[in-house]
């Protein structure tokens, strides 16, 4: 597994984290914890959840996973606070630190990681915001903090004010990013943020880490290639059956091939082979496809192979 320094930070992940979102909820105990030791034992040591996951589950499951196998020194928890119930922002100080409260609590932990905001509103300044992370930090609650779904410009803005304020800014920025491109006809959901051409060229100067969710484009490769069409829903043919994804799925198997890998990880290392720290989130609802997603950790594309599948 290749690991890699999370700018301005001490800690070092694996380049591939654990995505938990169905985990204790969708997924049962037993199988979560058997998904949390396999990923472990394969070299992985980035668990990513949040406050929302399964209205708690996931949060539950994995503080229980943590006590009951003694990894809390073997593994960087990352989780997200700040979901919009509702759909009403919830970027105060007072209800970013409850959420963060309950998430400690819930994880059985004394401090988090990586603690993201899950969802921005622009209708709330970024100085307050900086303001109130620094002081988390203080405090000893987090180690470090980002933002999920937060464009660049805001980004770029609260880091400025960080900066100018000789104070912490944002270290980490979870984003979605998958060898998948959208359909030109899906309309996207309000509140994400997909990497585009502008939010990449931001990342390669920004001195911050990338979380790609949805890294494996919600499957779509890897059920094309076991049973076509016919093995993709609805909501997935209509979010990503289209011209492109056609050409980038033949492109992928051709070299996939040639490498010796399967498509699932090659997926991985287009993420993850960058020049900025950029780590996958892949999300397994059982030990095979975990196993299969991280069967080539040590591999690196180049920026031709990068380019051979997108172009």
């Amino acid at each position: 597994m290749l690991y890699k320094n999370i700018p301005n930070t001490d800690i070092k992940t694996s380049a591939i984290a654990l995505g938990t979102n169905s985990i204790g909820s969708d997924i049962d105990e037993k199988t979560s914890f058997a998904l949390l030791d396999t990923y472990v034992s394969l070299g992985g040591n980035h668990i990513d959840t949040a406050h929302y996951y399964g209205y708690g589950a996931s949060e539950k499951t994995i503080g229980k996973w943590l006590s009951e196998s003694g990894k809390r020194n073997d593994v960087i928890i990352t989780t997200k606070g700040a979901w919009p119930y509702e759909g009403l922002p919830r970027l105060t100080k007072a209800e970013v630190e409850a959420d963060l409260d309950e998430s400690l609590s819930r994880l059985s932990l004394d401090y988090i990681d990586v603690f993201l905001l899950h969802r921005d509103c622009e209708d709330f300044a970024v100085e307050p915001i900086i303001d109130y992370f620094n002081e988390f930090v203080k405090k000893g609650k987090i180690r470090s903090f980002g933002c999920s779904n937060w464009s660049s410009k805001r980004a770029r803005a609260a880091n400025e004010y960080a900066k100018k304020s000789g104070q912490t800014g944002f270290a980490v920025s979870q984003i979605k990013w998958s060898l998948a491109t959208v359909s030109p006809t899906y309309k996207e959901q309000d509140g994400l943020v997909p990497m585009t051409d502008d939010e990449y060229n931001f990342y390669l100067s920004a001195n911050m880490a990338v979380m790609a969710y949805a890294s494996q484009g919600k499957g779509f490769f890897a059920k094309m290639l076991s049973g076509g069409e016919a093995a993709l829903s609805e909501k997935a043919k209509e979010r990503y059956l289209c011209e492109e994804n056609l050409k980038r799925l033949e492109k992928l198997k051709t070299l996939a091939a040639e490498k010796g890998v399967s498509a699932s990880a090659l997926l991985l290392s287009y993420l993850y082979s960058r020049p900025f720290t950029s780590v996958p989130v892949v999300g397994c609802s059982n030990v095979n496809q975990l196993k299969d997603s991280l069967s080539a950790t040590d591999l690196v594309l180049t920026e031709d192979e990068i380019n051979y599948l997108i172009i």
